[in-house]
């Protein structure tokens, strides 16, 4: 039964909100993020009228639309959903803790993906003081909040910070019963996550692909996870030196993550400029260049004069001036420049 059909036959009332709420997760789930929208919009007309602007559920239809939002790139809009979401569920803090926690979850989610790893933090450690009042220390839902600060530290390569992390994760996602084939192929990814900071990363790659053939057979709807462990596993192999089989890994996630998301996504970027790093490593620095130039025009249209595109900008100036493009390498340089002056003013030391 399509959404109208529901309309039609039962009128705009709470049951059909909660039918049409339903319907939208499983669309956003499949990454139809425009059709989930859509439904969403619809149930945020009956509940506003039904329920009042200040009611549980019109927070959490809000909520979802910040995370449709958030997966389409539209992350202005996302973060106004979560913020007006959020004000809401603090009208009654004591009542909507697990709800304002999951808000601050998705919050940390969208900066994280925008590269913005303090603020990230900062939601994902209030998300979890949320979540720990309300489910204690051992619960499912706080494993992925542990993972995710995990990454941050990782990707800032404080592996002695990001390892008891994942190593919480881990604990927490051990200790739920009736595990699902996601929670298998997450307690793998995290196993294998764990070894390589221990330097062990021919078993962290065993435990990383045993992770993906679990999702790629079992969860196979679960594209934007496949991707990003596509993306993690040839990041390691470029640091072995098996190029092709990391450029091989990068062309599939690449494919998964402009299917899922399109072509204008941060994820995307994100494997772009990976790729790129690849090719400087093989000395084609054409192709690292045209990998670049095209993150960078992703990340500009999604983020504005940002630190990510300053940093883009300088890494596009640095391999030109490699190859002696000293023009694109001085505008480039240029272009950073001004940027990190803006966002920092002239005295920092990224100015220097």
């Amino acid at each position: 039964v399509s959404s109208e059909m529901l309309l039609s036959f039962l009128g705009e009332v709470e049951l059909v909100a909660a039918v049409l709420y339903n319907l939208a997760i499983v669309h956003f789930e499949i990454n139809e993020f425009e059709r989930s929208l859509k439904i969403l919009e619809d149930c945020e007309r009956i509940r506003l009228a039904t329920s009042g602007e200040e009611s549980l559920v019109v927070a959490l239809t809000i909520f979802l639309k910040g995370n449709v939002l958030s997966g389409m790139s539209d992350y202005n809009e996302a973060i106004d959903c979560y913020k007006k979401a959020l004000e809401i569920m603090q009208t009654e803090p004591n009542r909507n803790r697990i709800h304002i926690g999951n808000t601050l979850h998705s919050i940390g989610n969208l900066h994280f993906t925008k590269g913005e790893l303090e603020d990230s933090l900062k939601c994902y450690e209030e998300s979890l003081r949320c979540k720990k009042i309300e489910l204690g220390f051992s619960h499912h839902d706080l494993a992925s909040a542990y993972s995710q600060m995990g990454h941050i530290f990782y990707q800032k390569q404080d592996f002695i910070s990001s390892l008891p992390l994942f190593e919480e994760s881990l604990r927490v996602l051990k200790l739920v019963t009736d595990k699902s084939n996601e929670d298998e192929a997450d307690i793998l990814a995290t196993e294998g996550i764990m070894q390589i900071i221990k330097g062990e990363q021919d078993q962290g790659l065993i435990l990383y692909e045993n992770a993906l053939e679990i999702l790629k057979s079992k969860v196979g709807h679960k594209k934007g996870k496949i991707a990003s462990l596509l993306n993690a596993i040839a990041c390691e192999y470029v640091t072995k030196g098996e190029n092709k089989k990391a450029f091989r890994l990068f062309e599939e996630s690449l494919h998964a993550r402009k299917k899922m998301a399109g072509f204008v996504h941060l994820d995307v970027a994100a494997t772009l400029e990976n790729m790129a790093q690849l090719h400087q490593n093989r000395e084609k620095y054409d192709k690292a260049l045209r990998c670049l130039e095209e993150a960078l025009r992703i990340r500009k249209l999604r983020l504005g004069d940002s630190a990510v595109v300053a940093s883009t900008l300088e890494t596009i100036g640095n391999i030109s001036k490699e190859i002696g493009e000293l023009k694109k390498a001085e505008m480039a340089y240029e272009d950073s420049l001004r940027i990190r002056k803006l966002l920092y003013g002239g005295g920092h030391e990224t100015v220097a």
